[in-house]
């Protein structure tokens, strides 16, 4: 038991490949986290899109926080396995407009790891920390999309590193932080006209190589300020 666990702590967590977008990425929305989708649902100005344990609606700010960003917008959630390469990349190439920390009591993500491993929908039910857990964001944009990136904390979660600062510039697939231990990232995107979603729940996706979404091509609209 020592030696996995050592695996696991000193050689699993710790991998930070190289990777490089694949050809025509600059036309779509990369993965931001390795993981398995947990939802993917379109979200109107102000909705709460998700409601977790006995109903309980997970408040649109839960998502963007106050960064300004508004709806309408898709949301895709990915839950980090304890296994997975930890390293959060850059969704879309831009400019870093706002970061935002959270502080949070932090709760165990136990419930959704089994219901994602047993194959149980919604794989966000009784996700509760969805409304309590330490959270950042983090706010890209360019002139012709924006991305909102919630890294969100677990309980086992040491902290979250945030690798890049407001006004910097990003490129596609750049790393741009980490989660220590597992945990979930959330990303938020514009949902203009002729986008196409290639995410559903359950995939396996990893960062900076599988595509979420394809945006047209004419697309010249939904920058963030």
């Amino acid at each position: 038991m020592l030696a996995i666990w050592a695996l696991w702590r000193f050689h699993l967590f710790n991998r930070d490949p190289d990777r490089t977008p694949p050809a025509g990425a600059a036309n779509g929305v990369l993965a931001p986290a390795d993981g398995t989708v947990l939802y993917v649902r379109r979200v109107e100005d102000g909705e709460a899109p998700i409601a977790v344990k006995q109903g309980r609606p997970v408040p649109f700010s839960r998502f963007v926080g106050r960064t300004g960003v508004r709806g309408p917008a898709y949301l895709v959630g990915i839950f980090m396995h304890p296994t997975s390469v930890h390293v959060n990349r850059a969704p879309i190439a831009g400019v870093v407009r706002a970061i935002q920390h959270e502080p949070g009591s932090n709760l165990p993500m136990n419930l959704t790891w089994i219901r994602v491993h047993l194959r149980l929908r919604p794989y966000e039910r009784d996700a509760t920390h969805l409304l309590s857990n330490e959270r950042n964001f983090i706010l890209i944009s360019n002139d012709r999309m924006w991305v909102c990136l919630v890294q969100i904390a677990d309980y086992f979660v040491n902290r979250i590193d945030c690798w890049v600062k407001e006004g910097e510039a990003v490129g596609q697939g750049q790393r741009v932080g980490r989660i220590r231990f597992g945990s979930q990232v959330d990303l938020l995107f514009p949902a203009v006209d002729g986008l196409q979603l290639k995410a559903t729940a359950g995939n396996r996706v990893r960062a900076g190589i599988d595509l979420l979404a394809v945006i047209p091509v004419e697309i010249t609209r939904g920058k963030a300020n």
